[in-house]
């Protein structure tokens, strides 16, 4: 009995698999009809219709009464956004948001979602024919794109279509769902986008950007006019989004090659070849969105204004620090010349001009002073007979105390033991000589 019973056991767990496969397999061929019928419903024939109908007998009812139609949706997930902590995998992601959405929507329609094996997932609905049942579609989209928020810190967009009311009409409406859905770029991730937000820019002919507007681009590069390039930036995109899809990409486009053009003059040379702007054109296409596009070219461009603004800065601050030294060197006989002093001269506060000569010099002002008048003492003690103290009170030290202290900090020995030295090995030098 109990080998019968194992037996048995065996065989029910190998018709259950066999049952899940065959499921699985019917599963996989009403799927083929249904997307036959999404990208082809023209050419649909009588039989693979009849093979849809008994697949999803909820989209197909024999229903008397009000009119029904099918309302399409085309799905496709978004990339994780830059420090999302999502670690779904793609194909993970899209399983997963094809249950979801086909659970939510599911509550209020009859529904199926699948997986074209392509970039998209569809969702067909058996709804109203009126259009009547739309904003519901819609709503029921987004909750389940709050749903994949949720849960995995990711998001689908998704486009959807007023009914088709005609079977053989499908397809075009899931072709129409594609091109309805490339509008993400001006929506964002997680958009669910209705024929009505994009029928402007469909419907859009005059998609040229005035010339002068690429005129003032250049001149506000070129004057390095951060306020006057993002007011531009603003104003170019601003008529980018009323633009259809096709012709948005151009036009960001046409922003690129301004700035390559200005970047080639020789005064931006350093910018031309910097990797940032090889890598500029790549980055800025491959953006979700018009707004992350217009992000990253403001932000380069405010790098080179940036840039710019710090070289003439350096250079404005050289020229100060350069004054300072003249203006040390033609005083410094001075007694009461000092970092203070230098200051009120240039009309500047002593903390600045401080901080600004030892950025550049290395030294104090004070010790600038100091080592200038201690380079003359040497001169004279080599070059005069004056005393110590005379020398000390002519170069403007305190007293001479002070100056032999810092004298011999800075050359190893006292203004005396410097001047009997040099005496010494002049001596030698001449007995050498003489030898």
């Amino acid at each position: 009995m109990s080998y019968i019973s194992g037996v048995y056991e065996l065989t029910l767990n190998k018709l259950r698999l066999a049952r899940q496969e065959e499921n699985r397999n019917q599963q996989i061929v009403h799927d083929y009809y249904l997307r036959r019928w999404m990208a082809d419903s023209e050419s649909l024939t009588e039989e693979e219709l009849e093979e849809c109908r008994k697949a999803f007998p909820r989209l197909f009812p024999k229903e008397e009464g009000a009119r029904r139609g099918w309302t399409v949706a085309v799905l496709t997930p978004d990339p994780p956004s830059p420090g999302s902590r999502s670690s779904v995998r793609d194909d993970l992601f899209r399983f997963a948001a094809c249950n979801i959405t086909e659970e939510t929507v599911g509550r209020s329609f009859p529904v199926r979602v699948l997986d074209m094996k392509n970039d998209f997932l569809v969702a067909v609905a058996r709804t109203s024919a009126d259009g009547s049942d739309s904003e519901a579609v819609r709503r029921l989209l987004g909750d389940a794109v709050d749903t994949c928020r949720q849960f995995y810190r990711r998001t689908f967009s998704a486009a959807v279509r007023h009914p088709a009311n005609d079977f053989r009409a499908v397809s075009l409406a899931y072709r129409a769902s594609v091109q309805q859905l490339m509008y993400r770029v001006l929506y964002g991730p997680g958009a669910v986008i209705a024929p009505e937000d994009v029928e402007g820019n469909m419907a859009r002919r005059d998609v040229a950007i005035p010339v002068e507007w690429e005129k003032k681009l250049g001149e506000a590069i070129r004057a390095r006019d951060e306020k006057a390039i993002l007011a531009l930036l603003d104003k170019w995109f601003d008529a980018i989004s009323a633009f259809p899809y096709d012709d948005m990409t151009f036009a960001v486009q046409q922003i690129l090659l301004v700035v390559r053009q200005v970047l080639r003059e020789p005064v931006f040379a350093g910018h031309f070849n910097s990797i940032a702007m090889q890598t500029l054109g790549t980055s800025v296409i491959r953006s979700d969105t018009l707004a992350g596009m217009k992000e990253k070219i403001a932000l380069f461009l405010e790098q080179v204004c940036l840039a710019e603004r710090e070289a003439q800065k350096e250079d404005k601050n050289k020229v100060v620090v350069d004054a300072i030294k003249e203006f040390v060197e033609k005083n410094a006989l001075d007694v009461n010349l000092s970092l203070q002093s230098v200051a009120s001269n240039f009309k500047m506060s002593s903390a600045y001009v401080g901080r600004l000569f030892k950025q550049y010099e290395n030294v104090s002002v004070g010790d600038y002073i100091n080592g200038y008048r201690l380079e003359k003492a040497r001169e004279m003690l080599l070059g005069s007979s004056f005393s110590v103290k005379e020398i000390a009170d002519y170069l403007g030290f305190n007293n001479a105390s002070y100056f032999i202290t810092l004298f011999k900090k800075r050359f190893g020995m006292t203004p005396k033991e410097f001047r009997m030295s040099v005496a010494l090995g002049e001596e030698r030098r001449l007995d050498g000589t003489r030898n």
